[in-house]
């Protein structure tokens, strides 16, 4: 399946590239001025002229300058007309140019179905999207991923429209009339929107009228995937999508795995990990202060995070004698971050959560990242860590301050147990989380 992925500009359609590169090539014959990584964004390119202004997908814009190019060789060079392209006339000819070499390209989506994906732009979009359409088969299929906003006119040049975690009104209303015109809508949710709790960050952006909003747009769906199986069932029996909610869960590319013999920290010292978002300042409550204790008793021992900074981690550190004992280091790209992590080297990775039903709804992500990366993980003995995890033998599972402290113990003293549970665990995800095999279901779903 071709695909392409865009932030800060969506790639365009078929038919808008038939329309719009020979103009964005004469624009860039006429002399207009152009800028890479606009605004940060790597796939954008800024393009002005005439007192205008356009963001375009890299991969457009260099089709368009390929076309600019090859006008100026055959066109511009052998004539005098090259000081006049202000002309209205001239102009003319530049665009009738551009269109006919345009067209003398072949177009490999010719006859294809077209999926759009339009992605959250966190770890979400990530997961759900950008990693699965590497690796979806999809003869016949073509998919472009964008978290750009995408005009009603362009979507209406694809045949699925696949969105994720849409919460909006304006929203529903474009995807009601895409719909009406014979669109495929698909609907990926990997978190319970409709038991966020009161403290969770998340419950300051998608209140009352958020939460009607996605139910809508669900039930607008011709299929709405979850993440996990708690969340399926929530769906269903508790918002009325019965018969409609398939599960496809999060995966990673094993072929990414750090050997075995590579666990552990490399430089003398002993690390306890652990990486994720605001949305968890929660949940650290229930293990800092066995981590705490550990590190007390020995003084080899550092707390490494990637991501947020937990607040109650914070005051931590700003004690006396806890100077160098946290390291930190924020994220800022879902596919940076995900770099970052195959480069930790830890002997224990954390996954707390609370127990209650917002965090029986996730998935697994922290055993499989840590698992993937080289380090047994400790849990919380909630879903989704009960039915991911062998208590012993592929992790621990653990609910009190107790049982945190004795397994932080256990895995930092013993090399040897280290390595057994993660062999453990990367048989369950590699049964269970492989992109490769997950990546057939997404297809199954989407390239219908």
């Amino acid at each position: 399946m071709e695909t392409n992925t865009g932030e800060g500009a969506a790639v365009m359609t078929a038919e808008a590239r038939r329309l719009e590169i020979p103009l964005l090539a004469a624009r860039i014959v006429m002399g207009a001025q152009t800028s890479s990584n606009w605004h940060g964004k790597q796939d954008t390119v800024r393009v002005y002229f005439d007192d205008n202004e356009w963001a375009i997908h890299v991969k457009d814009y260099d089709l368009a300058a390929a076309i600019a190019g090859e006008i100026k060789k055959l066109w511009i060079d052998l004539s005098a007309k090259s000081n006049c392209l202000s002309t209205p006339t001239v102009a003319l000819e530049v665009v009738t140019l551009a269109a006919a070499l345009y067209a003398r390209r072949t177009d490999n989506r010719a006859g294809k179905k077209g999926i759009i994906m339009l992605s959250d732009n966190d770890g979400c979009g990530f997961w759900r999207m950008r990693l699965p359409a590497r690796f979806m088969p999809g003869d016949g299929w073509f998919a472009d991923i964008t978290s750009a906003v995408v005009k009603y006119e362009r979507l209406l040049e694809y045949d699925t429209i696949f969105v994720q975690r849409f919460h909006e009104w304006d929203a529903f209303y474009v995807l009601e009339k895409l719909k009406k015109a014979g669109k495929r809508i698909i609907y990926d949710i990997d978190d319970d929107l409709f038991s966020i709790p009161r403290e969770n960050p998340a419950a300051n952006v998608i209140r009352k009228d958020q939460q009607f909003a996605a139910l809508e747009i669900m039930r607008l769906a011709v299929v709405v995937i979850a993440a996990t199986p708690v969340l399926k069932v929530r769906l269903e029996q508790d918002l009325g999508l019965k018969g409609k909610v398939v599960v496809v869960p999060n995966a990673l590319d094993l072929e990414d795995m750090v050997p075995t013999a590579l666990c552990g920290s490399p430089d003398g010292v002993r690390r306890i990990f652990w990486q994720g978002g605001t949305t968890h300042a929660e949940d650290w409550t229930v293990c800092l202060s066995a981590i705490e204790k550990v590190m007390q008793e020995e003084n080899d021992i550092r707390l490494t995070l990637l991501g947020f900074l937990p607040p109650i981690v914070l005051d931590m550190v700003k004690r006396r004698g806890w100077h160098n004992r946290v390291e930190h280091s924020g994220f800022s790209e879902p596919e940076t971050y995900y770099q970052m992590i195959k480069h930790v080297r830890a002997e224990v990775g954390l996954a707390p959560l609370i127990d209650n039903q917002f965090n029986r709804g996730k998935s697994p992500l922290k055993l499989i990242e840590n698992s993937v990366i080289g380090m047994p993980t400790v849990a919380s003995r909630v879903a989704p860590y009960e039915s991911a995890i062998e208590d012993g033998k592929s992790g621990y599972l653990v609910s009190t301050p107790d049982e945190w402290y004795l397994a932080l113990k256990a895995l930092l003293s013993d090399e040897k147990k280290q390595k057994e549970i993660l062999t453990e665990a990367r048989k369950y995800v590699a049964e269970e989380h492989d992109i490769r095999k997950v990546a057939l279901e997404w297809s199954a779903i989407l390239c219908q």
